[in-house]
Protein backbone atom coordinates (compact mmCIF):
# COMPACT_ATOMS: atom_id res chain seq x y z
CA UNK A 1 0.00 0.00 0.00
CA UNK A 2 1.07 3.85 0.02
CA UNK A 3 3.67 4.51 2.83
CA UNK A 4 2.96 7.78 5.29
CA UNK A 5 4.56 8.95 8.64
CA UNK A 6 3.95 11.73 10.10
CA UNK A 7 6.86 13.41 12.79
CA UNK A 8 8.95 16.22 14.14
CA UNK A 9 12.37 16.42 12.71
CA UNK A 10 14.90 19.60 12.47
CA UNK A 11 15.76 20.71 9.18
CA UNK A 12 18.96 18.04 8.63
CA UNK A 13 19.77 19.16 5.22
CA UNK A 14 22.41 21.54 6.00
CA UNK A 15 20.61 24.71 5.01
CA UNK A 16 21.25 27.50 7.16
CA UNK A 17 17.99 28.79 8.57
CA UNK A 18 17.80 25.52 10.87
CA UNK A 19 13.97 25.57 10.89
CA UNK A 20 12.11 22.91 11.88
CA UNK A 21 10.39 21.02 9.23
CA UNK A 22 7.25 18.99 10.09
CA UNK A 23 6.78 16.36 7.59
CA UNK A 24 3.95 13.66 6.99
CA UNK A 25 3.40 10.28 5.72
CA UNK A 26 0.47 7.61 5.42
CA UNK A 27 -0.53 4.11 5.29
CA UNK A 28 -3.43 1.64 5.15
CA UNK A 29 -3.45 -0.01 8.41
CA UNK A 30 -6.27 -2.28 8.09
CA UNK A 31 -4.05 -5.35 7.84
CA UNK A 32 -1.77 -4.53 10.79
CA UNK A 33 -4.19 -2.71 13.30
CA UNK A 34 -2.67 -4.18 16.57
CA UNK A 35 -5.71 -5.98 17.08
CA UNK A 36 -5.46 -9.86 17.71
CA UNK A 37 -6.28 -11.27 15.72
CA UNK A 38 -6.02 -8.46 12.92
CA UNK A 39 -9.91 -6.93 12.23
CA UNK A 40 -11.25 -7.18 8.71
CA UNK A 41 -11.85 -4.23 7.12
CA UNK A 42 -14.71 -2.99 4.68
CA UNK A 43 -12.72 0.10 3.29
CA UNK A 44 -9.04 1.04 2.67
CA UNK A 45 -7.46 4.16 2.61
CA UNK A 46 -6.10 4.73 -0.66
CA UNK A 47 -4.82 8.73 -0.41
CA UNK A 48 -4.01 11.57 1.91
CA UNK A 49 -3.38 14.83 0.91
CA UNK A 50 -2.06 18.07 2.42
CA UNK A 51 -3.70 21.64 1.16
CA UNK A 52 -3.88 24.97 2.63
CA UNK A 53 -7.43 25.70 3.66
CA UNK A 54 -7.30 29.18 2.11
CA UNK A 55 -6.05 28.82 -1.53
CA UNK A 56 -6.75 24.99 -1.62
CA UNK A 57 -3.22 24.77 -2.76
CA UNK A 58 -1.35 21.74 -2.03
CA UNK A 59 1.15 22.33 0.77
CA UNK A 60 5.23 21.70 -0.40
CA UNK A 61 6.98 18.82 -0.37
CA UNK A 62 10.04 18.52 1.60
CA UNK A 63 12.77 15.61 0.79
CA UNK A 64 9.93 13.86 -1.13
CA UNK A 65 7.52 13.91 1.58
CA UNK A 66 3.95 16.53 2.42
CA UNK A 67 4.92 18.70 4.98
CA UNK A 68 2.61 20.64 7.33
CA UNK A 69 3.64 24.30 7.32
CA UNK A 70 3.78 25.72 11.20
CA UNK A 71 1.25 28.64 11.64
CA UNK A 72 -1.37 27.70 8.33
CA UNK A 73 -4.50 26.75 8.60
CA UNK A 74 -4.14 23.31 6.63
CA UNK A 75 -7.04 20.99 5.28
CA UNK A 76 -5.69 17.41 5.42
CA UNK A 77 -8.01 15.06 2.88
CA UNK A 78 -8.51 11.58 3.55
CA UNK A 79 -9.66 9.40 0.62
CA UNK A 80 -11.13 5.58 1.70
CA UNK A 81 -12.19 3.22 -1.14
CA UNK A 82 -15.60 1.91 1.12
CA UNK A 83 -17.06 -1.79 -0.27
CA UNK A 84 -20.34 -1.12 2.12
CA UNK A 85 -22.46 2.15 3.17
CA UNK A 86 -21.29 4.06 6.40
CA UNK A 87 -24.62 4.74 8.09
CA UNK A 88 -25.19 7.16 11.10
CA UNK A 89 -23.90 6.32 13.95
CA UNK A 90 -20.42 5.45 12.83
CA UNK A 91 -17.92 6.47 14.73
CA UNK A 92 -14.05 6.85 14.77
CA UNK A 93 -10.94 6.46 17.21
CA UNK A 94 -7.70 7.88 17.13
CA UNK A 95 -4.34 7.14 19.70
CA UNK A 96 -0.94 8.64 19.03
CA UNK A 97 1.85 6.54 20.14
CA UNK A 98 4.36 8.26 22.44
CA UNK A 99 2.41 11.47 23.15
CA UNK A 100 -0.75 12.03 25.52
CA UNK A 101 -3.13 12.69 22.80
CA UNK A 102 -6.34 10.52 21.72
CA UNK A 103 -9.72 11.71 19.94
CA UNK A 104 -13.02 9.99 19.06
CA UNK A 105 -16.56 11.06 18.06
CA UNK A 106 -19.05 10.28 15.52
CA UNK A 107 -18.15 10.56 12.27
CA UNK A 108 -21.30 12.07 10.62
CA UNK A 109 -21.07 14.92 13.19
CA UNK A 110 -19.08 17.95 13.42
CA UNK A 111 -16.57 18.67 16.11
CA UNK A 112 -13.12 20.09 16.95
CA UNK A 113 -10.47 18.78 19.09
CA UNK A 114 -7.61 20.47 20.70
CA UNK A 115 -3.84 18.99 20.42
CA UNK A 116 -2.09 18.84 24.19
CA UNK A 117 1.01 21.08 24.77
CA UNK A 118 0.08 24.52 22.36
CA UNK A 119 0.48 22.37 19.38
CA UNK A 120 -3.04 23.83 18.29
CA UNK A 121 -6.45 22.09 17.00
CA UNK A 122 -8.34 19.72 14.80
CA UNK A 123 -11.85 20.21 13.60
CA UNK A 124 -14.04 17.83 11.50
CA UNK A 125 -17.04 18.99 9.71
CA UNK A 126 -18.76 16.32 10.09
CA UNK A 127 -19.86 13.47 6.97
CA UNK A 128 -23.14 13.36 5.17
CA UNK A 129 -24.54 9.87 6.95
CA UNK A 130 -25.21 7.47 5.54
CA UNK A 131 -22.54 7.39 2.19
CA UNK A 132 -23.07 5.06 -0.23
CA UNK A 133 -20.32 2.36 -1.13
CA UNK A 134 -17.38 3.51 -3.43
CA UNK A 135 -14.42 6.18 -3.00
CA UNK A 136 -15.40 9.07 -0.42
CA UNK A 137 -13.51 11.73 0.82
CA UNK A 138 -13.27 13.44 4.30
CA UNK A 139 -11.56 16.79 5.03
CA UNK A 140 -9.98 17.70 8.43
CA UNK A 141 -8.62 20.65 9.05
CA UNK A 142 -5.57 21.34 11.30
CA UNK A 143 -4.05 24.37 12.87
CA UNK A 144 -0.70 24.48 14.07
CA UNK A 145 1.60 26.69 16.02
CA UNK A 146 3.91 29.04 14.03
CA UNK A 147 6.29 28.03 16.75
CA UNK A 148 6.82 24.31 17.91
CA UNK A 149 7.16 23.69 21.92
CA UNK A 150 11.15 22.09 21.11
CA UNK A 151 11.83 22.39 24.33
CA UNK A 152 8.65 20.54 26.07
CA UNK A 153 8.72 18.04 22.90
CA UNK A 154 12.65 17.21 23.55
CA UNK A 155 11.57 17.29 27.31
CA UNK A 156 8.99 14.17 26.28
CA UNK A 157 11.67 12.58 23.81
CA UNK A 158 9.68 13.15 20.87
CA UNK A 159 11.17 12.92 18.13
CA UNK A 160 8.02 11.82 15.94
CA UNK A 161 4.48 11.23 16.33
CA UNK A 162 2.71 8.56 15.18
CA UNK A 163 -1.70 8.29 14.69
CA UNK A 164 -3.57 5.03 13.91
CA UNK A 165 -7.22 6.11 13.14
CA UNK A 166 -9.68 3.43 13.21
CA UNK A 167 -13.58 3.78 11.91
CA UNK A 168 -15.97 1.73 13.19
CA UNK A 169 -19.99 1.45 12.57
CA UNK A 170 -22.40 1.08 14.95
CA UNK A 171 -23.32 -1.86 16.69
CA UNK A 172 -26.66 -3.97 15.60
CA UNK A 173 -28.69 -5.70 17.83
CA UNK A 174 -25.45 -6.76 19.94
CA UNK A 175 -23.55 -7.80 17.22
CA UNK A 176 -19.66 -7.56 17.19
CA UNK A 177 -18.48 -3.99 15.50
CA UNK A 178 -17.67 -3.75 12.07
CA UNK A 179 -14.22 -2.27 11.20
CA UNK A 180 -14.40 0.16 7.84
CA UNK A 181 -11.52 1.84 8.02
CA UNK A 182 -7.53 2.13 9.86
CA UNK A 183 -5.16 4.65 8.69
CA UNK A 184 -1.73 5.10 10.42
CA UNK A 185 -0.12 8.77 10.05
CA UNK A 186 3.21 9.72 11.31
CA UNK A 187 4.91 13.03 11.19
CA UNK A 188 8.53 14.06 11.72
Amino acid sequence: GAAGDAGFDKDGDGDADGRVELTLEWSDCSEDDGDVPPGEYHAKVVGLDVYYTSTGAPTPRFKGKQTLPLGRNLTIVFATLNRIPTPPGTSFAAAASGFPFSMSGSTCDAQAIAIPLGLGGVHFSGRPCPLPPGLQKTNVTVLLPEVLPLGQLSFLNMQSLSLDVKQVLPSVDGAPEVKLCCSRVHSE
